[in-house]
């Protein structure tokens, strides 16, 4: 499986050694894809964050998506069952005029067990390009496709008001790894 898009919506960050739960479930398989959804809580039961997310299934030899294996519906569907809040739309569409910042190499603490730079590692990287003093409440990101080991990743920012939007692209051609926004909110103190 490899993920595509996912929106998330963070309504409050979880306290310090809050215990919390997560949940997650499939909505749908057709063709290549998966829709899975997830929803974190906290002990009293406050939703903290629930998000959206889409999945190609494919085959790693030939780098192709491939329909989904009967199989895989043995871990079940929940067709009706949806997110409780609106996590937003799915593309990002950014408005500005993007900033070039310094490239740096994929690493192999970035790595997956794919040999690929890790999803939430992208997310990790592109948080380091908001302002100082904020953080982030809501996600759109896209995953186009995969860096590797030694690959460098060239990033670009833009700014409007509370959202920021991060890509990475690849320094050799020009094409796009990772796009998000993330629209962010100042710490409280």
């Amino acid at each position: 499986w490899v993920i595509t898009d996912m929106q998330l919506k963070i309504l409050t960050y979880p306290a310090y050694n809050q215990e919390i739960s997560t949940a997650t479930w499939t909505t749908k398989f057709r063709g290549p894809v998966g829709h899975r959804y997830f929803e974190i809580t906290g002990s009293d039961g406050q939703l903290l964050a629930a998000a959206r997310s889409e999945w190609v299934f494919m085959d790693l030899r030939n780098q192709v998506p491939m329909n989904i294996p009967r199989e895989q519906e043995a871990y079940g569907l929940d067709p009706d069952l949806d997110v409780t809040v609106d996590t937003g739309k799915r593309k990002v569409r950014p408005q500005g005029t993007w900033e070039e910042k310094m490239s740096f190499p994929a690493v192999w603490e970035y790595l997956d067990t794919n040999g690929h730079v890790n999803n939430a590692q992208y997310v990790r990287l592109a948080r380091n390009y908001l302002p100082t003093g904020w953080e982030m409440h809501a996600l759109r990101a896209e995953w186009k496709r995969s860096a590797l080991l030694g690959d460098v990743l060239l990033p670009w920012v833009q700014t409007d008001g509370n959202v920021v939007c991060v890509k990475f692209t690849d320094q050799k051609d020009g094409s796009v790894f990772f796009i998000c926004e993330m629209t962010c909110e100042k710490t409280k103190e």
